[in-house]
């Protein structure tokens, strides 16, 4: 018998099966950036399945595909494809194009353009070598910075598509399309922070374990059981503050458009290597003027403020444990959320934490089942009576189909400022609601034993 919360499963089914198939995207740049550098070497074709690590600035040839992959460990250096691709036919690598150096010197003015990267575990990664064993205070010396993607295509990653890890700083991502990742399309670990997302269009991502048929199988004292997972969200801001996220389109991706959380120090025991302590919450962002389409919600701060994270191994002490339930308390505070455009969104901004902002943003939906706002959260709230405090919810502008309040709360809410908010040209007050469904677990829209 299936347990769980179907949550827009027929929806789910139907936008995933509307996807198109992976390889289909077309393979081009519309155009290149910047000329190649005097001191730039051509790497040619007789290298093209090598790992090459660059020791200067490189320019690629367009008529070859580079399969091996690059990595780049100094500072002040240019890798300009010029339009070539860079993939892993095998699907067996773990980085396209890895920018690494150790946590005792920096990387600065480091930069990657005009590159078409597909089908590794990450297509492009910026990591500090050692970061996980960086003593607290120490975490910001020898910070990267002008670390920059431009004018790329990240295509068909296994896993997130972008990949930018912990204490990494000042990385720049602009005029880039990240389509059809396994997971989140661009994923800024714990601890990053003063980096910049800028111009891109990230969408069709995160359906890597999406199987709305079957479900997907996993194992617990070797008896299968099968999940519908919600997949992942196309910005995952994970414990990641001080982001600028810029002018972006973010369409279609899985599990919504941007989510602001703080990892529980998940796979402690099962991923031990992996596993670093999380001393960050994902604060202090700011998110203006994007463009969100067809999203299921299209920024949620907060978002594991509520969940299960029973089967995420986690290292934190939770605030909710019972049979089968652990809580964590999420952190994502003060953030901005201004001048963006939500079209046909479920929900455009779920608010979770506190002393969030939500100014000038516009609503649109043809659809009456569709919010603007939704400010609440409900463990916190009834276990340890603390409501989401502080927010600001000003200015805003709504048009949603005959939907009469789409600006709500759920649970309580404390210290709210709420002004000037419009709905189809009238000022509207908040109002309480029914509270929007919560999954099974973490990532889990239901689960069952076949």
């Amino acid at each position: 018998m299936r347990v769980g919360i179907r949550f827009a499963a027929i929806a789910l089914a139907l936008s995933t099966l509307a996807l198109p198939e992976i390889g289909q995207a077309d393979p081009s740049l519309p155009g290149l950036v910047g000329g190649v550098r005097p001191d730039s070497q051509l790497i040619g074709c007789d290298r093209a399945a090598e790992r090459i690590v660059l020791r200067g600035s490189a320019h690629l040839d367009r008529a070859c595909e580079y399969t091996g992959g690059f990595e780049l460990t100094r500072s002040d250096l240019v890798l300009d494809c010029r339009g070539a691709t860079i993939s892993d036919p095998e699907g067996d690598d773990d980085s396209g194009v890895l920018v690494h150096g150790g946590t005792n010197f920096a990387i600065r003015n480091t930069k990657v353009r005009n590159c078409i990267i597909r089908g590794f575990e990450n297509n492009f990664r910026v990591t500090r070598d050692g970061f996980r064993s960086l003593a607290p205070g120490t975490e910001y010396r020898n910070a990267y910075s002008r670390i920059e993607l431009r004018n790329s295509r990240i295509l068909d990653a296994r896993g997130h598509g972008i990949y930018i890890d912990g204490y990494v700083t000042g990385v720049s991502i602009r005029d880039v399309e990240v389509a059809d990742s396994g997971g989140a399309g661009i994923f800024l670990q714990s601890g990053s922070r003063n980096n910049k997302i800028v111009k891109n269009y990230i969408h069709d991502n995160g359906y890597g374990d999406v199987d709305p048929v079957n479900g997907t199988p996993f194992f617990v004292s070797g008896i299968e059981f099968r999940y519908l997972s919600t997949g992942r969200e196309g910005i995952s801001l994970d414990g990641s503050s001080r982001n600028r996220i810029v002018q972006n389109t973010l369409e279609r991706n899985s599990y919504g458009g941007i989510h602001l959380h703080k990892s529980c120090g998940e796979f402690v025991n099962e991923e031990p290597d992996e596993w670093f302590p999380r001393r960050s919450g994902s604060e202090d962002n700011r998110i203006r003027r994007n463009h969100f389409i067809e999203e299921e919600v299209g920024i949620w701060v907060g978002s594991r403020m509520s969940q299960n994270q029973l089967l995420r191994d986690c290292s934190e002490t939770p605030f909710i444990s019972a049979p089968g339930i652990l809580v964590y308390e999420d952190s994502a505070r003060g953030n901005k959320i201004q001048s963006n455009l939500f079209e046909n969104v479920g929900i455009g901004v779920r608010v979770e934490d506190d002393f969030t902002r939500v100014e000038r943003n516009t609503f649109r939906s043809n659809d009456r089942r569709h919010s603007a706002v939704v400010i609440g959260t409900r463990h916190r709230t009834q276990v340890l009576d603390r409501p989401v405090r502080g927010p600001v919810i000003l200015g805003n502008r709504s048009d949603i189909f005959l939907n009469p309040s789409p600006y709500n709360f759920v649970y309580g809410v404390d210290a709210v400022r709420f002004q000037r908010n419009r709905n189809q040209g009238y000022f509207m007050d908040l109002h309480q609601a029914q509270p929007p469904p919560l999954e099974a677990h973490l990532f889990f829209r239901e689960f069952w034993v076949p």
